[in-house]
């Protein structure tokens, strides 16, 4: 006659199989935990590259613009002082050019030239 069949103790392998899926779950949350917090980190790490890169941009914007634009300057002529906006960067003018031309516009044509100092 066969062997009986081996005897197995069915609490203790409900108990072993409970342990088990408690294990997994318990490492499953721990993986969405950890899952989530690289997401957040990306998306905290997006937002400071888009932070910068406008800033970046604005810093950009500015120093063109800055390179482009005009100087304000105080002259005295005439017995009177006004601040004189002079153009900079104009295609084949030069600064002092440009300042002398400035003001010419501002004082009148009396002004002709323009002492450098």
């Amino acid at each position: 006659s066969p062997p009986p069949p081996p005897r197995v103790d069915v609490d203790e392998l409900h108990k072993q199989l409970q342990a088990a899926e408690e294990e997994r779950d318990a490492h499953k949350a721990r993986a969405d935990e950890l899952d989530d917090k690289l997401k957040q980190a990306q998306s905290a790490a997006r937002h400071t590259l888009l932070k910068l890169r406008a800033e970046l941009q604005q810093a950009k914007d500015a120093l063109q613009s800055a390179a482009t634009t005009h100087v304000t300057v105080q002259v005295a002529a005439g017995g009177e002082t006004k601040s004189v906006r002079v153009p900079l960067a104009l295609d084949g003018v030069s600064p002092m050019a440009a300042l002398q031309f400035a003001v010419a516009h501002e004082f009148g044509a009396g002004v002709a030239s323009v002492a450098g100092g």
